[in-house]
């Protein structure tokens, strides 16, 4: 079944992804964690700018010769909302990972709640990235920028993005100085009750996902866009229960056929926008338990 020319309508084989436990403490490095409000055992970190602090803390040691760690860990208190209108989690080291409370699982709610752009991966910077069990909550605008270098790379495991509003963007993936831009993966999301422009938009990048549950009242103009010779692969996309409906202006795209109502066209604006595609775009896709309500 096709949607359009160069888009292929099907089923992608995707190795499966397991995410063993795993405990994350501090060291030297984490000088601004604390002991966390909700839970004192845990040593983390209760502000976004402390974050910011200790890694540029860390880059000047490196600048002064100081031998760099395998990585770096940043722990996130959890039950605790990060209050994010007056600040953005800036990614500054090469090898780095955002993990929230003990095991990085999202049930332990670490949630980045509100402003306009949350996370900054800054344009021609060499960085492996990873967010792990972190919510992303009541953005406006872009929550996540993944402006860094075609070398470089973020993983989403096990994450959440929910309230969001005025058209907005869970990660635009793109490199302002030209060029691909850094490599986006995901690792089993759930994105739930909001109003989104294009949720995922690639341009000219390579973005794989796996795992994706489309729940709870979510308005988009597509779950992904993918444009400039990007490529995009979705295996295992879930939307339950009628929960992801179609903006007022796109009805016109549901055909009927002897009174009785064509999905494909639908499903395919929804999920995957059409425009700007190139010879290089492909997009496998597997829809599951997908009710339209007209």
């Amino acid at each position: 079944m096709t949607c359009k020319k160069n888009v292929l309508w099907g089923l992608a084989l995707v190795a499966a992804t397991s995410h063993a436990q795993q405990s994350y403490s501090v060291t030297d490095m984490n000088k601004r964690a604390v002991p966390c409000p909700e839970d004192p055992q845990q040593i983390g970190y209760k502000h976004v700018i402390d974050v910011n602090v200790d890694q540029r803390t860390e880059l000047e040691a490196i600048a002064a010769g100081n031998p760099t760690p395998g990585g770096y860990v940043f722990p996130f208190c959890n039950r605790f909302k990060f209050l994010m209108e007056q600040e953005i989690l800036e990614v500054l080291l090469p090898e780095v990972t955002f993990v929230c409370g003990y095991n990085g699982l999202q049930s332990e709610l670490c949630v980045l709640e509100g402003g306009n752009v949350q996370v900054k991966i800054p344009e021609g910077s060499q960085t492996n990235v990873i967010f792990q069990g972190m919510s992303f909550s009541g953005f406006t605008g872009t929550s996540v920028e993944a402006y860094a270098s075609s070398t470089s790379k973020v993983t989403f495991n096990d994450a959440k993005f929910e309230t969001f509003s005025n058209g907005a963007t869970a990660i635009h993936q793109m490199n302002p100085q030209g060029g691909t831009p850094m490599q986006v993966e995901i690792n089993k999301a759930q994105i739930e009750n909001g109003l989104a422009g294009h949720l995922f938009d690639n341009v000219g990048g390579t973005l794989v996902s796996s795992e994706l549950s489309v729940i709870k009242n979510v308005y988009a103009d597509s779950i992904l866009r993918t444009s400039a010779g990007g490529t995009s692969s979705i295996a295992g996309i879930t939307a339950t229960l009628s929960d992801l409906v179609v903006r007022p202006f796109l009805v016109y795209l549901l055909e009927r056929e002897f009174w009785r109502p064509l999905y494909i066209q639908l499903v395919c604006v929804l999920f995957v926008s059409l425009s700007d595609l190139s010879v290089t775009s492909y997009f496998y896709i597997h829809v599951s338990k997908l009710v339209v309500s007209i």
